[in-house]
């Protein structure tokens, strides 16, 4: 299994998100799982960000 991520807010994502659709339409092989953006996932990534963000100030 392979997981591709895409940007969807680029034209590049958009053209590759609705070819990956269309191929889940017409093969079994094909899946698609769209991550939903919750408040709590967006704020364990805001709270990543800071994390690395005060360490590569550190090392500056």
């Amino acid at each position: 299994m392979t997981t591709i991520t895409i940007n969807e807010r680029t034209k590049a994502g958009k053209i590759l998100l609705e070819l990956a659709k269309l191929l889940a339409v017409r093969n079994k092989g094909v899946k698609i799982q769209e991550e939903s953006f919750t408040t709590l996932n967006l704020l364990q990534r805001l709270r990543n960000h800071m994390q690395i963000t005060k360490v590569a100030n550190l090392k500056v």
